[in-house]
């Protein structure tokens, strides 16, 4: 099963509180609701030792059902509305996604 990993960086000044309500009470919800491609979801915080070593405070990873239909499905509206919360508490411009496939 193909995994899609989000490494973020929350921006200056975003809650990390806030940012963390957010993911358990509107990130998970919808992507739970809405997708057909995401089969699992989950987002990890770095502990303070790790995050000393990493430019990176969460890890979200996803277990997809296929690369090109999960990068189709997020171009859908309520995706779009997902991504666009998201930028309100993490720094896009630092975001690394990899996309992976199982040996």
């Amino acid at each position: 099963m193909p995994v899609v990993m989000f490494l973020t960086k929350l921006k200056e000044g975003a809650s990390k509180e806030e940012y963390e309500k957010w993911v358990r009470e509107v990130d998970y919800v919808n992507v739970n609701k809405q997708s057909k491609t995401i089969q699992s979801y989950t987002n990890h915080k770095v502990d303070e030792v790790s995050r000393e070593n990493s430019p990176y405070d969460y890890y979200e990873v996803l277990k997809i059902t296929d690369i090109e239909e999960y990068k189709t499905e997020m171009q859908e509206p309520w995706a779009q509305e997902i991504l666009m919360q998201m930028q309100e508490f993490i720094d896009i411009d630092t975001a690394l996604i990899v996309y992976t496939d199982p040996l």
